[in-house]
């Protein structure tokens, strides 16, 4: 396993360890759930056949920075996380390559709860221009785990 597979490897280790013992949150990151800027993708958080919301990424081109949010559309409240990470410079942004710059900072670049109606807005720590991105979403529901993984947006 080469170093770059290994360091994202262990940083998707320790993102799913702070899911499992996040405390809910009372509220929404930004009560309006909305990102500033221009949606450049998005996902459908999916477990095995069924979809149970949408992971966006939005690019803000006047600060540089990333936002990210995830919908729950079940109606009803589940264990949902949404989080934005910025690659090193000169990274690729793939899942193999991606050498994170951030760390997961609750309420900024990473948020967790059970919500109802969606997570986040979260967003990137610095300006990402001239780097890739990773953006993620993950719902816990009696059904199992389902999740939504964006890598890419290099620029």
């Amino acid at each position: 396993m080469t170093p770059l597979r290994r360091a994202a490897l262990a940083a998707l280790l320790l993102l799913t360890s702070l899911l499992a013992f996040a405390a809910p949150s009372p509220a929404n990151a930004d009560v309006s759930g909305s990102c500033s800027g221009t949606q450049i993708d998005s996902k459908a958080i999916k477990g095995g056949s069924h979809t149970y919301g949408t992971l966006y990424v939005y690019y803000d081109s006047s600060t540089g920075k990333n936002c990210a949010k995830a919908t729950n559309t079940t109606g009803t409240a589940h264990q949902l996380a949404v989080w934005v990470f910025r690659c090193k410079a000169g990274s690729s942004g793939t899942q193999a390559t991606c050498d994170f710059t951030d760390t997961p900072t609750e309420n900024k670049n990473l948020d967790s709860g059970v919500f109802s109606s969606y997570a986040g807005p979260v967003h990137t720590l610095g300006s990402a221009a001239g780097r890739c991105i990773y953006a993620g979403a993950q719902m816990v529901t009696s059904g199992g785990e389902a999740r939504a993984d964006i890598w890419g947006h290099c620029g």
